[in-house]
C-alpha cells in the first residue's frame, strides 16, 4: 500500500464521517417524535464519531512526529494541514466536553458538528486533493544539454540545507525519514525507485517522487542544477 492510498484512505473515512454525523444529528432531532428510525440514527452517529475520532488521532500522532523530526523545515503545505488538524482537535474536544460534562450548552453541540464537518471537508481538499492532483501530474522534461558541472554546489549546499536535510542525510550513512545521500553518485541506483544514479534520474525523483517524498515544483531548474552538483561532492 502506498502513501497515497493511505492518505486517500483517511480522507475518504474522515469525509464520510464528517458527513454521516451532522446528517444523522440533524435527522434525530429534526423529525418529530416518537421515530421509529432513532435508534439506527443514534448508532450511526456514534460510530461515525468514533471513525472520526481515529483518523483524527492518527493525524494528529503523525503531525507531532513530523514536527518534532522537521523543526521550522516543513513545507507551506503541512503548516496548513498542521492548523486545520489542530482546529478539528479543539472543536472535537469542545463537542465531547458539552455533551458529556457541560450539558447546559447542548444547544451549541449541533453548530460545533457542523463546524467540524465543514473544516474536515476543507482538511480533506487541501491536502488529500493536493496529494493527488500531484501524483496525477506528469513531470517537467528535463532541459535539454543540462550540465550538472555548471552548478554551483555551495549554494547547492545550501538549497539541500533548507529543503532536505529534514529528511535525508549529507555526512553519514543514517536514515532520518529518507535515505542517506552520502556518497549518492557513487552508487549504481537510486535508493527509492531503484532507477540508474543519472542527472535525468535525480530530476525526475524531484519532479515526480517515489513513494512518500514531497514534490517540489516551485524549483527553478538553476537550483536544481546547483542541488546536483552539491550532491555530486558527497
Amino acid at each position: 500500500m502506498t502513501i497515497l492510498t493511505v492518505k486517500l484512505t483517511m480522507a475518504a473515512v474522515l469525509l464520510g464521517a464528517a458527513i454521516a454525523a451532522p446528517y444523522t444529528m440533524l435527522t434525530i432531532m429534526g423529525r418529530p417524535q416518537p421515530n421509529p428510525e432513532r435508534p439506527g440514527f443514534r448508532r450511526l452517529h456514534r460510530w461515525a464519531g468514533r471513525a472520526f475520532l481515529a483518523v483524527l488521532l492518527v493525524n494528529t500522532v503523525l503531525g507531532i512526529i513530523l514536527l518534532a523530526q522537521n523543526g521550522d523545515r516543513i513545507p507551506v503545505r503541512f503548516v496548513l494541514h498542521w492548523h486545520l488538524a489542530l482546529a478539528l482537535d479543539l472543536l472535537f474536544l469542545a463537542k465531547f466536553a458539552i455533551v458529556k460534562i457541560y450539558r447546559q450548552f447542548l444547544r451549541w453541540a449541533p453548530a460545533l458538528g457542523l463546524a467540524l464537518a465543514m473544516t474536515a471537508t476543507v482538511l480533506v481538499l487541501a491536502t488529500a486533493g493536493f496529494a493527488l492532483l500531484g501524483a496525477n501530474k506528469e513531470p517537467a522534461a528535463p532541459p535539454a544539454g543540462a550540465n550538472l558541472l555548471q552548478g554551483d554546489a555551495a549554494r547547492g549546499s545550501k538549497i539541500f540545507a533548507a529543503k532536505c536535510a529534514g529528511c535525508h542525510a549529507a555526512d553519514r550513512d543514517e536514515v532520518i525519514i529518507g535515505p542517506a545521500m552520502k556518497g549518492l553518485f557513487r552508487n549504481p541506483a537510486l535508493p527509492a525507485s531503484g532507477r540508474p544514479v543519472t542527472e535525468d534520474n535525480v530530476r525526475l525523483q524531484l519532479a515526480r517522487p517515489w513513494k512518500a517524498m514531497p514534490v517540489f515544483p516551485s524549483l527553478p531548474e538553476a537550483d536544481k542544477t546547483a542541488l546536483l552538483a552539491y550532491l555530486r561532492t558527497l
